[in-house]
C-alpha cells in the first residue's frame, strides 16, 4: 500500500530489496525480511532472531530521444549490477541492532560520440555504496522507534564532446562521502495493520577529482558538491490472511 510517487528520481535506485520491490515499494509499514533494516529500521522490532539477507538487482535501461530532423538518438544497451545486504539482531527484550549496505544511487549511459547531444554529454556513470547501522527500541507491542546513522562514498564520471571538428572529449571524474543521520517509526494498532515512516537526511558530498581533455594531455583539478535530497517513506500494510 501507498508505494512511491511516480516523480523523476534522477539517478536514484529506489529497488533496493526483491520482496519490496515486488510490493511496489510499500515496504515500510512492515518487517518481513531483514531488508526492514533499509526500507524502515524500526520494523526489524518484529524479527525476533539474528536474519541475514542478500542479493543482487539488475538495471537495463533504454533511453532514446529525437532529434529535431527527424532522426534518434539512443544510448549503448548495458546491464548494471547493485548489491545490497542486510542484518538484523535482537539485542535484548526491546533493542535490535540493523545493519544495511546497498547501492541506492547510480547510473550508466554510454551515447555515441557522433549523436546530436554530444556536447551534453556521451558518457555518465555514478556509484555509490551506502552503509546504515541502526538501533530500534521497542516501546510495546504496538509502537517502536529507530535512530541510525548513514555513510555514502559517491563516485561520478562524466564525459562530453567539447570539439566536433577534432572529437576532442573532456572527462571529468571524481569522488568524495559524507554523513547522515535517519529515524523510523512503526505503529502496528491490530495483529494484522501496522504503518510506518522514515526519514532520511540529505547528504552533501564534496567531490574531488580531475577535468581531463587532449587524452590526457590537459588535465585540472576539478572539486563540485551534490547534494542527495531528503528521503521519506510513508507505508501501511496489512495481512489478509495466513498466506496473503
Amino acid at each position: 500500500m501507498l508505494p512511491s510517487l511516480g516523480n523523476a528520481s534522477g539517478y536514484r535506485l529506489p529497488d533496493q530489496s526483491a520482496s519490496a520491490m515486488g510490493m511496489g515499494g510499500a515496504f515500510a509499514g512492515q518487517a518481513a525480511d531483514p531488508s526492514a533494516a533499509w526500507y524502515n529500521p524500526a520494523c526489524i522490532t518484529q524479527l525476533d532472531v539474528t536474519r541475514i539477507a542478500g542479493g543482487v538487482s539488475f538495471v537495463y535501461p533504454a533511453i532514446s530521444h529525437q532529434n529535431l530532423d527527424g532522426t534518434t538518438d539512443a544510448i549503448e544497451r548495458r546491464t548494471s549490477e547493485t548489491a545490497h545486504f542486510y542484518a538484523t539482531h535482537k539485542m535484548s527484550e526491546n533493542l535490535f541492532l540493523g545493519m544495511s549496505v546497498n547501492n541506492p544511487f547510480g547510473l550508466l549511459t554510454n551515447w555515441s560520440a557522433t549523436s546530436e547531444t554530444n556536447q551534453l554529454g556521451t558518457f555518465s556513470k555514478v556509484y555509490s555504496i551506502q552503509a546504515n547501522p541502526s538501533l530500534a527500541y521497542k516501546f510495546s507491542d504496538k509502537l517502536s522507534a529507530a535512530i541510525g546513522i548513514d555513510y555514502i562514498y559517491f563516485k561520478a564520471t562524466l564525459e562530453n564532446v567539447i570539439d566536433p571538428s577534432t572529437g576532442n572529449i573532456l572527462r571529468m571524474t571524481g569522488d568524495g562521502d559524507a554523513w547522515g543521520v535517519n529515524a523510523a517509526l512503526f505503529y502496528k494498532p491490530t495483529s494484522k495493520l501496522g504503518f510506518g515512516f522514515t526519514y532520511r537526511s540529505r547528504l552533501r558530498v564534496s567531490i574531488s577529482g580531475t577535468a581531463d581533455s587532449d587524452g590526457g594531455a590537459v588535465s585540472n583539478p576539478l572539486t563540485s558538491v551534490i547534494t542527495l535530497p531528503d528521503l521519506y517513506q510513508l507505508g501501511a500494510s496489512y495481512q489478509v490472511s495466513d498466506k496473503f
